[in-house]
């Protein structure tokens, strides 16, 4: 980033973007303007005028421009006459090393609970995509198995019960007496008929509960993604929207209408339904009309055992096909039976697989921000190692590069400057924040003024250089290198 505009003491000042020399300042708009420069840098809100310009887009130097730096603060922009040359209150090197070994133990703290916390967060995910896994298999054996438990799948009996009962009534038949179709067991099958009607009948309150729990499962699924932002991972705005897919389904086969995949409609929607059906909506009309059609079935089974019980059955060899008819259609209606008792397992199996998904649900949006905070914390520990180290690794490059000129003045200056900059343009900053020269030029030595100002106009180029001084030679300086290089600006001379 780098400053555009300044207001100081009522004058408006317009900054080069590499290095700008302001001079002419009494000393409390000096002391000021490095205020509210610092204020800015440091992800505060400033108390005068400021434009800055970030990543291309020239801002305000208020709360909502500032939001779009995600400065963390700890960076010292401020160079001043003791960052710059040579001073006995400068932090003994030892006191840099240990400040440099704690912020190491901060950082490995804080990447390993990072570390430990994705670790928690598999886990949970590998259980609620197995969860998940178990919910679409059981969904795909109900969908499959209410089509074999259809009103159609009881016809061919029904047909062949029909052609029995016209052909009694052709005979005249005494009371008590009929046609048996059991050629063999008929108490054996009344047993298994009324064991699957029983089960049926205990059975429903848990299958009824299908569509009611898949509805909120699925509801519960676009309330846990509906805050994925565009700025999110690929593979959660993919979740987030097939969970709005899957709710719109759901939602059709209950005979509404969702006009998009919006969110706010679907779990509108869906809340309108649950409170109209109720806390226990009616079982599905396949499984209730297996319990009806088991039920009749076993009544009449009932009374072909009373048949044989009293003697009372018919036997003619001409009836011997439609009693074949009957045998047959009954065997395909004892599959039919089967399968309704498959659905229900079915059933359990999908409420299980819900009833994990609705547990884990929390959780998994628990550690998921946990993970956020910790990686935040993370950030800020890695930042302020990076602050810490950035001084040491560039002291010890320019050390090992040109040891022998460890005392030339020249080079101290060089390296304080380059460490610096080093620190202000850190990839975890704005891609980099300017630097502020609090009136050090105006005690430093003539004969290494020029180089000075030299190594800063290098450092211009990675990061802005802002210079407050009023040392005459730096205004000679500006003059010979010109505006593309610098620009001098004297606040007395300026207008207000």
């Amino acid at each position: 980033m780098r400053f555009v505009r300044i207001h100081v003491d009522g004058t408006r000042l317009d900054l080069h973007p590499n290095l700008t020399v302001i001079a002419g300042l009494d000393p409390f708009a000096k002391e000021k303007l490095v205020h509210d420069l610092s204020a800015i840098l440091e992800g505060q809100a400033a108390e005068t005028d400021v434009l800055f310009e970030a990543y291309g887009i020239v801002l305000k130097g208020d709360a909502a421009g500032q939001a779009h730096l995600s400065l963390q603060g700890g960076v010292d922009p401020v160079v001043r006459i003791p960052d710059l040359l040579p001073s006995d209150d400068q932090p003994a090197e030892s006191d840099l090393d240990s400040q440099i070994a704690l912020a190491r133990v901060a950082v490995e703290s804080a990447s390993s609970r990072v570390a430990d916390l994705k670790g928690a967060n598999h886990q949970l995910a590998s259980a609620n995509l197995a969860a998940r896994q178990r919910r679409d298999d059981s969904l795909g054996k109900i969908r499959e198995l209410q089509a074999a438990v259809s009103e159609s799948a009881v016809q061919p009996l029904a047909n062949a019960l029909g052609t029995l009962a016209t052909a009694e009534a052709q005979l005249n038949l005494d009371p008590g007496q009929g046609i048996a179709t059991s050629v063999s067991a008929p108490i054996e099958r009344l047993r298994a008929l009324q064991s699957v009607e029983a089960l049926l009948h205990d059975r429903l309150d848990t299958s009824g509960r299908l569509q009611r729990d898949a509805m909120l499962a699925a509801a519960r699924e676009v309330h846990t993604t509906r805050i994925v932002g565009p700025s999110a991972a690929e593979s959660e705005q993919v979740r987030a929207h097939r969970s709005c897919q899957q709710l719109a389904q759901l939602l059709q086969e209950a005979g509404l209408a969702p006009t998009s995949l919006d969110p706010g409609e679907l779990l509108g929607l869906t809340k309108g339904w649950v409170e109209q059906k109720g806390a226990t909506p009616e079982p599905p009309r396949e499984l209730l009309g297996a319990l009806r059609h088991c039920s009749a079935e076993r009544g009449r089974m009932a009374a072909e055992c009373a048949l044989f019980e009293n003697a009372a059955v018919i036997e003619d060899e001409r009836f011997a096909p439609i009693i074949a008819a009957v045998a047959e259609a009954s065997a395909s209606f004892d599959r039919y039976l089967a399968n309704a008792i498959r659905l229900l397992d079915a059933t359990d199996e999908l409420h299980t697989a819900e009833t994990e998904l609705g547990e884990s649900g929390p959780q998994y949006g628990a550690v998921v921000q946990e993970i956020r905070n910790a990686e935040r914390e993370l950030m800020i520990r890695q930042t302020e190692l990076d602050r810490l180290t950035a001084p040491r690794i560039a002291e010890e490059e320019a050390r090992s590069a040109d040891a022998e000129r460890s005392g030339d003045p020249h080079l101290q200056i060089a390296t304080r400057l380059n460490n610096r900059a080093a620190v202000l343009r850190s990839p975890r900053l704005a891609g980099s924040i300017p630097m502020i020269v609090d009136q050090a030029l105006d005690v430093i030595p003539s004969d290494l003024l020029g180089y000075t100002i030299d190594t800063l106009l290098k450092v211009s180029t990675v990061c802005q250089v802002i210079v407050i001084s009023d040392n005459p030679e730096v205004a000679d300086f500006a003059r010979v290198y010109g505006v593309e290089k610098m620009l001098y600006l004297d606040h007395a001379l300026l207008p207000a």
